[in-house]
C-alpha cells in the first residue's frame, strides 16, 4: 500500500524561533543549571544572527552545549520539565503551518517532523498536535540518565539527508511536499513534489515552490495536493539524489 508523507521542519517553520533556545532558558529558570549555560548557548545564537557562523555550526554547537548541560540528569526529570514547558510554549506555534498539519492528515498525508529541536519537547508536541512520526535531537543515555553526548542531531543537513533516504527506501513511500525555512532543509525539498517555504529563504531546488505567506498561498498548497491526489504521480525516489 502506498504511503504518502510530508517532510516538515520545526524551528522557524511550525514554531517561531529556536525551541532549544527557549527550552534552555526555561530549564535555567527552574534551577536545572547555571546562568553560564544560557550565556554559552546565547553566544552561539548571537554569532549566527550576526552572520559569523553558518546554521550548520549553530545546530552542532547548540546541541553539544545542551547535551553537556544535562549530563547526569535523570531522563524522567527532563521529560517532566518538558511537559510543564509545553503549556507556555504553545503560544509560539505559527497558525498557518499548524493548520497545514491538520489539512495534511485529512488528506491521508502523514506529516513527518524532521528537526534539530530537542526530542524531550517534540515528544510532548507529538501528542498535542496528533503527530505520529518525529525525528529530533536525541541525547545519549546511559541507564536512566543523560551521559552528556549527542546521539542523533537532525538539525544537521547531512543527517536530514540520511533520514530522507531511509524513508524513501520504504516500499511505496511518496513525499508529497516538504515544508521548511532554511538551507538545512534542502534535503527535504530535494525529495518532495512540492516545496513550501515559511519565511524569506530562497530554496535551491527545481519544481513547484509556494511561499506560505497568507491564506491565498495556503489555499494554493491545498489545491496542489488535491490535484496531485487525482493523478497517479511518480516515485519520489527517482527524483532524490
Amino acid at each position: 500500500m502506498r504511503r504518502t508523507i510530508a517532510l516538515v521542519d520545526w524551528d522557524g517553520t511550525v514554531r517561531r524561533d529556536f525551541t532549544i533556545r527557549s527550552w534552555m532558558k526555561y530549564l535555567h529558570s527552574i534551577g536545572s543549571f547555571s546562568r553560564d549555560v544560557v550565556s554559552d548557548i546565547e553566544s552561539q545564537f548571537l554569532l549566527y544572527l550576526e552572520g559569523k557562523i553558518p546554521y550548520e555550526d549553530l545546530a552542532k554547537s547548540s546541541a553539544e552545549i545542551y547535551a553537556r548541560s544535562v549530563e547526569g540528569m535523570p531522563v524522567e526529570m527532563l521529560r517532566g520539565a518538558a511537559h510543564a514547558f509545553l503549556e507556555s510554549d504553545i503560544s509560539n506555534l505559527l497558525d498557518l503551518p499548524v493548520q497545514l498539519l491538520s489539512e495534511l492528515r485529512s488528506r491521508n498525508i502523514e506529516p513527518v517532523i524532521v528537526s534539530g529541536a530537542p526530542c524531550e519537547v517534540l515528544t510532548e508536541y507529538k501528542g498535542f498536535l496528533n503527530l505520529r512520526n518525529i525525528f529530533c535531537l536525541q541525547l545519549a543515555i546511559e541507564g536512566s540518565v543523560f551521559n552528556g553526548e549527542v546521539d542523533t542531531n537532525p538539525g544537521i543537513s547531512s543527517v536530514k539527508h540520511e533520514i530522507v533516504r531511509q524513508l524513501l527506501l520504504e516500499t511505496g513511500t511518496r513525499i508529497a511536499l516538504a515544508v521548511g525555512n532554511s538551507s538545512s532543509d534542502e534535503p527535504l525539498f530535494n525529495a518532495a513534489d512540492l516545496t513550501v517555504i515559511v519565511g524569506d529563504y530562497i530554496p535551491h531546488v527545481g519544481g513547484k515552490i509556494i511561499r506560505l505567506t497568507d491564506r491565498t498561498a495556503f489555499r494554493q498548497v491545498l489545491m496542489f495536493l488535491d490535484k496531485e491526489e487525482q493523478s497517479n504521480g511518480s516515485s519520489s525516489l527517482g527524483n532524490y539524489r
